[in-house]
């Protein structure tokens, strides 16, 4: 990426746009974890709230680089936005990743509700938020932030006598990591997609809407990896590349909220919570005999109950793991 190619503005009007509308819809599902007890309480909004999270991380860093490129910032400033910028691209494809790990697992059994997910939570987080510091970290101990053509982060210019070395951090610490969690999370949906068609029409989630956000976070995987690929030899960008990269990269905290955050489980939650009413929900019994609450298995729209089997529990409704 170049500065030239901010000068369009139209691009840079349009990405300011959708950079605010994701803060607002990281804030938003952010904000209803925290006030609305009845989302609080589930193990699935926990997952999403890390989700808005990290999308929040990724949109504020991409907000401040169009607002500040890096020839504006002093070099001690650059070093630490390098930092930032390399921990927050990494946990943005991490929490996807997971999404998609817990949404396979509850296809193919390994999870059987959302006590699941609680039991493992912290194994969850360790990765989510653990992995991308063991990848920020290893440049630490090369000096390798810094000003990166534009923006901050991993300082080419630092390696002219090794240039080896810069190419190894920057396949090791980004690319490799992001495309093995793309491949893996593609076979992920590519079994749940294999999952759902075999079961009865009237118990399938629609696979538009259950593909929709990690669609668009695999056409964002290849597109990061052929444009950073792209860059790597090349001196000036492929601007419709560079804009969809730039894009939907900004949008992903406003697709997480289009996707998951405006559910009908979820509204009707925030609108018991704003009216004061106390949510009751309907119980069932596995086959050990354990009451767990249907709220607590996934996010319901309510009258809806999850289908299940001897292999695997999902509901057969939208926007559900």
């Amino acid at each position: 990426m170049n500065a030239q190619e901010y000068e369009d503005e139209d691009v840079y009007l349009f990405g300011l746009i959708v950079s605010i509308l994701s803060l607002l819809g990281c804030l938003f599902m952010m904000l209803s974890y925290w006030f609305v007890y009845e989302l609080r309480r589930l193990p699935a909004y926990k997952l999403i709230f890390n989700l808005a999270l990290a999308d929040f991380l990724l949109t504020l860093n991409g907000l401040f680089t169009i607002q500040f490129p890096s020839p504006t910032l002093n070099d001690n400033f650059c070093y630490i936005w390098g930092i930032y910028r390399q921990y927050a691209m990494i946990a943005s494809f991490c929490w996807p990743f997971l999404f998609g790990h817990v949404l396979f697992a509850f296809y193919h059994g390994r999870f059987r509700s959302s006590r699941d997910i609680h039991n493992r939570f912290y194994l969850i987080a360790l990765f989510g938020w653990g992995l991308p510091i063991l990848f920020t970290i290893i440049p630490i101990f090369f000096d390798a932030y810094g000003d990166a053509h534009f923006y901050c982060w991993l300082d080419e210019e630092k390696f002219l006598r090794d240039p080896d070395v810069w190419v190894y951090l920057v396949f090791g610490c980004f690319y490799i990591p992001i495309f093995l969690l793309g491949l893996i999370v593609s076979f992920y949906y590519f079994k749940i997609i294999v999952s759902v068609c075999r079961t009865r029409k009237e118990e399938r989630p629609p696979l538009l809407e259950l593909l929709f956000y990690p669609g668009l976070f695999l056409i964002r995987v290849a597109l990061t990896a052929v444009d950073r690929f792209w860059d790597l030899n090349n001196t000036r960008d492929i601007y419709w590349m560079f804009t969809s990269h730039l894009i939907l990269g900004q949008a992903q905290g406003f697709l997480n909220f289009v996707a998951y955050g405006m559910s009908e489980r979820v509204r009707n939650a925030i609108k018991k919570s704003w009216q004061g009413e106390s949510g009751t929900s309907s119980t069932r019994t596995n086959s050990g005999g354990l009451n767990i609450s249907l709220q607590e298995i996934t996010i319901l729209p309510s009258g809806r109950t999850p289908s299940t089997n001897s292999s695997f529990i999902f509901p057969s409704q939208r926007h559900s793991y």
